[in-house]
């Protein structure tokens, strides 16, 4: 984390409040599952990296 990087930096008010984090995690959810504005892809935990970079380049 910035935090453990930087022994002189402190957490800012979304690093630590969590039910911020997961109300905003809700919305980017519905928002990629709306298909809002254009196509999204959804990553797991664990991404491809290659296969992004695959996506990322297709015109």
């Amino acid at each position: 984390s910035r935090e453990a990087a930087d022994p002189g930096r402190t957490r800012d008010r979304y690093e630590r409040d969590s039910g911020l984090q997961a109300a905003t995690g809700a919305v980017y959810r519905r928002l990629a599952g709306a298909g809002w504005r254009s196509p999204w892809r959804v990553l797991g935990t664990d991404p491809d990296v290659a296969g992004l970079a695959d996506l990322c380049s297709e015109p």
